[in-house]
């Protein structure tokens, strides 16, 4: 079992600040599958593959379909680290994996996929925000396929299941094959909304003495 591949997970959202679109960054990876620098993946110009057809897209055109993959949602920010997820991962072959978080906030859990485990931490429930949480441990969209399960991508997809959000192929996959949940308490903050990101900001420019803002910016 080699290293997994890794591929950011990059999809359109819309939210009461309107249509916003991920974009592409530089690498390598990014010139395998035919994306230049700066283009828009999703957007009104281009059809929309979803979350899941954008793997199977990223895994057909950059030569991973036999790869073991590692796939982060692009509105995560986490300090576990990625070498201890491996680690579980590798332990629970031929799993796959989810990161999972217990929220501080029981109270937020309807607005994640929440998440059920046993006493061998293999997912048993998955439901994307539900109204009545049975669980406040969530899933933060940091998964490890192995290959065979990457492979069943294309059967999903082939049913008719939606392509959006992730979480679905993972609720499909579970019920299907072992899902193992890697349950980490370092810091994890979702930064999926223009607010969330500037909280974020904030918080790490604090830490490191820098004066706070009102509005997010890159510069």
């Amino acid at each position: 079992m080699g290293e997994p591949r890794a591929i950011p997970l990059q999809w359109e959202q819309r939210s009461a600040g309107g249509l916003r679109s991920r974009r592409a960054g530089p690498g390598a990876f990014d010139a395998a599958v035919g994306f230049r620098k700066g283009q828009t993946v999703c957007g009104r110009t281009r059809p929309r593959l979803g979350a899941i057809g954008d793997i199977r897209f990223a895994c057909t055109r950059g030569g991973l379909a036999d790869a073991e993959l590692l796939v982060i949602a692009a509105d995560n920010l986490f300090e576990f680290s990625l070498d201890d997820y491996v680690a579980f991962w590798r332990r629970h072959a031929p799993g796959s994996a989810i990161a999972v978080h217990r929220l501080a906030d029981a109270s937020l859990a309807s607005l994640y996929g929440v998440v059920e485990l046993d006493a061998d931490d293999r997912v048993v429930g998955l439901e994307e925000k539900p109204e009545r949480p049975r669980s406040d441990l969530v899933s933060t969209a940091t998964y490890l396929f192995s290959r065979e399960h990457l492979g069943l991508i294309e059967r999903f997809l082939d049913e008719g299941n939606a392509p959006d959000p992730p979480g679905g192929f993972l609720t499909w996959l579970c019920a299907r094959e072992p899902v193992y949940g890697f349950r980490f308490s370092e810091e994890w903050l979702d930064i999926g909304e223009l607010s969330q990101l500037l909280a974020a900001d904030n918080r790490y420019r604090e830490r490191s003495g820098l004066p706070l803002r009102s509005v997010y910016s890159l510069a």
